[in-house]
């Protein structure tokens, strides 16, 4: 049963979960899983939708499904007692467990586009994030929420007050979707902790910088510091 094991992690000395194995010691999580929660928890603080880790969403999720099979045909062809009694239900909990973090992930990102739709159709750089499913829920979420409010609230205003755009803007629903949307709070504090050294950092517009080294831990505007979010280079808590 490897394959989970690569994700969750047996690195050499770490506990052996395969099925019967006897090796002690501390387990250890693969740096894949690592980069999911890691994800997961920066996707939770984050006012803004982060870029999609679909390569660590589909690693995990072939990795349980083929899991799941494996325990199953363990415990329907008769195993030792030791695999059905003990290792089969730790395996089950496992996939329980990776389960849990890859739908809180993808429900944290869904609350998140539903809640920002507008600003984020209309921002490429944000839409271009999204998942490939993502962008598909954007468009229909969006198309939803321009028919519902013309058919509850313009269709029965008078005429000169149907249209919602204002003068300058395009015919797109976009406009009427940015006005119910909500703004990505830029401004809000966040806390970071550094992935690597990046020196003297703009921390605010004023010109304040801050020393940031690899490990160090801080609670700042999430503006200023945005672009070291969106490479990678600073992760939130």
């Amino acid at each position: 049963m490897a394959e989970l094991d690569a994700i969750l992690g047996n690195d050499e000395g770490g506990m052996d979960m395969d099925m019967g194995g006897t090796n002690q010691g501390a387990p250890r999580r693969n740096p894949a899983y690592e980069q999911l929660l890691t994800a997961w928890r920066s996707e939770q603080a984050c006012p803004e939708v982060l870029p999609w880790r679909g390569d660590l969403v589909d690693a995990l999720l072939d990795a349980a499904e083929q899991q799941e099979a494996m325990v199953k045909a363990t415990v329907e062809q008769g195993g030792d007692v030791d695999e059905c009694l003990f290792s089969a239900p730790l395996y089950e909990s496992e996939l329980a467990r990776c389960r849990f973090v890859v739908g809180s992930y993808v429900r944290c990102r869904l609350r998140k586009l539903e809640r920002q739709c507008g600003y984020i159709i209309a921002d490429d750089d944000a839409y271009g994030r999204l998942s490939d499913a993502e962008k598909t829920h954007a468009v229909k979420y969006l198309d939803l929420i321009e028919k519902h409010h013309r058919a509850s609230l313009l269709e029965d205003l008078p005429e000169p007050f149907r249209d919602e755009r204002k003068d300058g803007d395009e015919a797109c629903p976009e406009v009427l979707a940015k006005a119910i949307s909500k703004a990505p709070a830029l401004d809000r504090f966040v806390f970071i902790k550094a992935n690597k050294d990046l020196g003297d950092v703009q921390i605010d517009s004023s010109g304040e910088t801050a020393f940031i080294s690899k490990g160090d831990t801080h609670a700042l505007r999430y503006g200023p510091v945005r672009d070291y979010v969106l490479d990678g280079s600073l992760s939130l808590v």
